[in-house]
């Protein structure tokens, strides 16, 4: 009785072979719109927008998220940003919002972009625990808020070479200082970038 059976089975096998229901299709993922920075010595940093266009005149709220992505703690200097857009090329020491316009080419633009810039002073350390992570709300504005730099818990930057319409790509950033002396216990990266935010400005 064995050996009919197994025969049965062998001339059923193709056939239930292309019955078998296809395979569903993988789901199309897109890239991810506010992607982590790849990590330095443990710490990963991205920029988020609330939204992808704004009008002429609107503040531009973002958040910069920073990320203990190591197995612990990480004691690092607070991300507290110049008071105005940096330009991209710029290789000042600290935490940075940088701006570059995308659509076109502008000499007026990087010109003004020259300029130099206020630079908020050093605000100490900050611990972040293994796997944690800290959120830094920013608004950027063509004028900006000098009596409110920090009001409410937000950093206030200025920008004040926006133009609508226009694309802008925003990075956040940090450099260490050149004179800086490692430190066992605080993290000694050389620097971070985020990725890009691309931003439309509308009239």
């Amino acid at each position: 009785m064995t050996l009919p059976r197994a025969t049965l089975l062998l001339l059923f096998l193709p056939a239930l072979a292309c019955a078998a229901p296809a395979p569903l299709p993988r789901d199309k993922r897109h890239p991810e719109w506010h992607p982590w920075s790849a990590p330095v010595d443990g710490l990963s940093i991205r920029l988020l927008a609330k939204q992808k266009r704004y009008r002429a005149d609107d503040p531009i709220r973002l958040v910069l998220e920073v990320r203990n992505v190591g197995d612990s703690p990480l004691t690092l200097e607070a991300p507290v940003l110049s008071r105005e857009v940096d330009r991209p090329n710029d290789r000042s020491p600290g935490w940075r919002l940088t701006g570059e316009r995308k659509d076109r080419e502008d000499e007026r633009l990087l010109y003004l972009l020259m300029r130099p810039l206020e630079r908020r002073p050093a605000q100490g350390l900050v611990r972040l625990e293994a796997g944690g992570a800290l959120r830094v709300e920013i608004v950027v504005t063509r004028g900006g808020d000098d009596e409110g730099d920090q009001k409410g818990g937000r950093q206030h930057l200025r920008f004040l070479d926006l133009e609508a319409p226009a694309a802008y790509e925003l990075r956040a950033v940090f450099s260490r200082h050149p004179k800086g002396v490692a430190r066992k216990g605080v993290w000694n990266g050389e620097s971070l970038k985020s990725p890009p935010v691309r931003i439309e400005i509308e009239p």
